[in-house]
């Protein structure tokens, strides 16, 4: 772990909220949940809807060049943006780790501008994070406190600039999952009471303008929430799943992910799950497939073969194969969207969605990855948690195909 050197500048005083470093708690990101929506669990947890606030979200930069209204194109994007500047020195970072080597401490308080033009790959704390670092060498408030937002805001950043992630060589994409890897790791040892069983760790990219991103250049970001107790309807949802699929097929060992990634399962709860005429592709450790109920058209699933709760507890072997899948699913993806994606009100603009285990909780669960592209959707879809489709899957996975060499 590299100490900050003599380049390095402590925060001042006058600075509040960015990195995540609030020395006034009454502008600290806080939450509130929906008390239509929400329950509370004997453990105090609780699950349901939540909205976060956060000011300094709103200084971030906007650096889409236009704004382009079809359906089937993704817009231009700026070769210079702020990750470049960034990445060239021009810009004051907390950087966490950079090419497989840890750098800062996660709670560090010294930034610095860092020429980074020789790395493939960095992690940064998120300059504006919707999360409060709690430092106590600061004396900062708020751990306590499960109204404020605390926890460790990552963006991991490719030094070159891409738009997407097909664009990536895979084995400079390799060096960047690893490093990934490694940062939460070390974060998750520094930060997290080894008795705190809820500490949700969120990983995602935002790829394009309407799935979220405010800058064009390709990354990813991790939220490891501190001291937030609970969590939503949907990851409670695929959590919950995996307990009740072990009750009602009475095996203590049963994984439906592994069952599936396997293609050992042919129905389930009287459905048939068409897994052989959705595969777009597998090998040794990932099976891909079109998803059999999605949230939007040509939606695609990455799953491990190996029984794995999580991104980070993938050997270098899945690492390196989840590379090429990533590569692999989204060049696929934007073919369809470009020849098929007006036809389905379908953008290019996409999220990918990591769907793991908080950290330390004991559920069993099996990682997976979402890919879902940005579409155009009504209001039957938000009254509920369901989806109109006007196209099966399967049909979806043969116009896949047509591209798979």
């Amino acid at each position: 772990m590299k100490k900050a050197d003599n380049n390095s500048v402590m925060l001042s005083e006058n600075i509040d909220g960015f990195w995540g470093i609030y020395k006034n708690a009454t502008l600290s990101p806080f939450g509130r949940w929906d008390p239509f929506r929400t329950i509370k669990t004997d453990s105090g947890n609780k699950i349901g809807h939540h909205t976060f606030f956060s000011a300094i979200r709103g200084k971030r930069p906007h650096e889409f060049s236009s704004f382009d209204t079809t359906v089937h194109t993704r817009k231009e994007s700026p070769s210079i943006d702020t990750f470049c500047e960034l990445s060239n020195g021009n810009l004051p970072s907390i950087i966490m780790s950079k090419d497989l080597k840890l750098w800062q401490k996660p709670l560090s308080t010294y930034f610095s501008k860092e020429n980074l033009i020789d790395t493939k790959a960095y992690t940064s704390i998120n300059l504006y994070t919707p999360m409060a670092r709690i430092i106590k060498e600061l004396n900062q408030k708020g751990q306590e406190d499960f109204n404020i937002l605390s926890g460790i805001p990552l963006v991991h950043i490719l030094t070159k600039h891409y738009n997407t992630i097909e664009e990536v060589p895979t084995e400079e994409f390799i060096i960047y999952l690893k490093n990934i890897i490694l940062t939460v790791n070390e974060c998750m040892k520094s930060f997290c009471n080894p008795n705190y069983t809820n500490c949700k760790v969120l990983h995602f990219y935002n790829i394009g303008q309407r799935a979220g991103a405010s800058i064009p250049h390709l990354h990813s970001q991790t939220l490891i929430h501190g001291n937030h107790k609970g969590f939503g309807w949907k990851a409670y949802g695929f959590l919950k799943t995996y307990q009740w699929n072990k009750v009602f097929s009475q095996d203590e060992h049963y994984c439906l992910a592994c069952l599936y990634s396997q293609n050992l399962l042919k129905d389930l709860h009287g459905q048939d799950l068409k897994i052989k005429e959705r595969i777009l592709w597998e090998d040794d450790y990932w099976l891909i497939v079109v998803v059999y109920a999605p949230e939007a058209d040509g939606e695609i699933r990455i799953i491990p073969k190996r029984h794995v709760a999580s991104l980070y507890e993938l050997n270098d072997s899945e690492i390196d194969s989840l590379a090429a899948a990533l590569i692999f699913s989204n060049t696929i993806q934007t073919k369809f969207i470009k020849k098929w994606g007006k036809e389905y009100f379908l953008h290019l603009d996409r999220n990918i969605l990591f769907r793991q285990l908080p950290w330390q909780t004991n559920n069993d669960f099996h990682f997976f990855i979402d890919i879902v592209p940005i579409q155009q959707i009504g209001g039957a879809e938000r009254s509920d948690d369901h989806k109109i489709s006007q196209v099966t899957p399967e049909e979806i996975t043969a116009k896949m195909r047509s591209f798979i060499n």
